[in-house]
């Protein structure tokens, strides 16, 4: 397979900007206090938005206690917040299901996000510190990425539509082609029209496959996005038994439902498609594929299978994993390999960037990753793996300095944040760390494809967050 563009570039793209009024959508999201009058104003110059909103606000899958007329009673019913969010959720909807597609089946692509959003919305149900409308705006946003990769590189998801991958196999599959998974890409795409903060860190690690350590709201919106995504893999998939197993085994394990709670959310789950027709034909889906999806979604999600799924779905998670967030050290350290995580890396990091600037010294960042972590996890027992991840964490350690910090920022991304070192110094120590992490996988998993990247911050460069730092170094083409 030849290579492609290079998907991060956002700016070499045949996907049309978005237009005025979602970027001020966008605008009036950042505004600390957003008034009604702003939306309400922008809504009336935009009547095709103002339509297509009041009907989603209208339909099956928000269900108000009375019919909405006009957005300003929509806006004091939700909140002004929660509507401009809808209201940008439904104009990235409209626009982007306007365009062609290449190697992804149109309908379905939108009818699964359409069953993401009303899976979203009823997992965030039961989940006390969640609001519904970021869960939604999450789960339809988690998959724009993939129209990117479909324009720029259209043979991708056409040579893979007759055996489509789980959504673990997908991801697994991106990575090994691009560097990375459509939600990463989502989440850059996010960025760029002005959206930050929880909702689009939520789109990032939406794709990752790791366990729910309940320490930050963008981590809890993520994991409901995971599970929605499940949810509406369902009636698509050839093995949805092991689906349910799945998602018993997230409910009870992470989520910490009581019995019967997931059977609930799915009921009315698989009572509602049917009744999603009037977006269906907004959207253009196609009325065929909405009536079979309905179908087999009634005949798998029987009580009589979904209980038989809870019986045999996996053996509780391991004790370190239930025992994170417990202690104040829990908070800032990985449970599996002992090194800080992604929560706490980057306010140490920003503390460490302070000292470097005022002490007028250089800072280097070294990213060591298992590129193809994602086609390991398919291929071997979880053990498997987790023995491969805390074995490289101790070694990569091993070979650190005492002033240096190391993270484990994603399933399988260490990042070492070198002060004092300028990028040839950098460059060595990123040789020395992939060297020994290398000879330990030619023993261990011969099958791992290792990969590093080096940035440096220097006196003098334009000061950079210790997050865009970060994002910086995971977003440069690999070594």
């Amino acid at each position: 397979m030849p290579a492609p563009i290079n998907v991060m570039d956002l700016n070499h793209s045949p996907l049309p900007a978005l237009p005025a009024a979602s970027l001020l959508l966008a605008d009036l999201l950042r505004s600390e206090e957003p008034e009604v009058d702003q939306l309400v104003q922008l809504l009336a110059d935009t009547p095709e938005l103002t339509e297509g909103s009041l009907n989603f606000f209208n339909s099956a899958l928000i269900q108000p206690r009375r019919t909405l007329s006009d957005m300003r009673r929509a806006t004091v019913l939700f909140g002004t917040r929660n509507t401009i969010r809808l209201c940008f959720a439904i104009s990235v909807f409209k626009h982007y299901s306007a365009l062609p597609t290449a190697g992804l089946e149109r309908d379905s692509f939108w009818l699964r996000i359409l069953l993401r959003a009303a899976a979203a919305r009823l997992l965030a149900e039961l989940e006390a510190d969640l609001v519904a409308d970021e869960a939604i705006l999450v789960a339809t946003l988690q998959s724009i990425g993939m129209l990117h990769i479909d324009a720029l590189y259209p043979d991708f998801y056409l040579e893979i539509a007759e055996t489509w991958p789980s959504r673990q196999q997908l991801r697994a599959m991106e990575v090994e082609q691009f560097g990375i998974d459509h939600g990463q890409l989502s989440s850059s795409m996010l960025s760029r029209w002005g959206i930050d903060g929880d909702i689009t860190e939520a789109v990032a690690l939406s794709q990752l496959d790791e366990p729910l350590l309940e320490i930050g709201k963008a981590e809890k919106l993520a994991f409901i996005a995971k599970l929605a995504s499940l949810i509406a893999e369902l009636p698509f998939s050839r093995e949805p038994d092991a689906i349910l197993q799945k998602l018993h085994y997230h409910c009870r394990e992470e989520l910490r439902w009581i019995d019967g709670q997931l059977a609930m959310q799915l009921h009315l789950f698989r009572n509602l498609i049917d009744t999603l027709q009037p977006l269906t034909e907004q959207l253009n889906i196609s009325s065929t594929l909405l009536v079979q999806t309905e179908h087999r979604s009634r005949d798998i999600l029987q009580p009589q299978r979904i209980d038989a799924a809870s019986k045999h779905s996996p053996p509780p998670l391991p004790q370190k994993h239930r025992e994170a967030g417990v202690s104040e050290i829990s908070e800032a350290i990985d449970p599996l390999t002992g090194l800080y995580n992604r929560h706490a890396f980057p306010e140490l990091l920003e503390a460490t960037l302070h000292n470097c600037e005022f002490d007028q010294q250089p800072l280097s960042l070294v990213m060591i990753s298992i590129a193809n972590f994602p086609s390991l996890q398919e291929a071997y027992e979880q053990t498997h793996c987790e023995g491969l991840l805390s074995e490289m964490a101790q070694i990569i350690e091993s070979r650190t300095r005492k002033d240096d910090m190391l993270a484990r920022v994603a399933d399988a991304t260490f990042i070492c944040a070198l002060p004092g070192s300028g990028p040839t110094e950098a460059a060595a120590i990123a040789r020395r760390l992939l060297a020994a992490a290398e000879n330990y996988c030619e023993t261990a998993e011969p099958g791992a494809r290792l990969i590093s990247n080096v940035v440096t911050q220097q006196e003098g460069d334009k000061a950079l967050s210790a997050k865009a730092l970060v994002k910086q170094l995971v977003e440069r083409e690999p070594h």
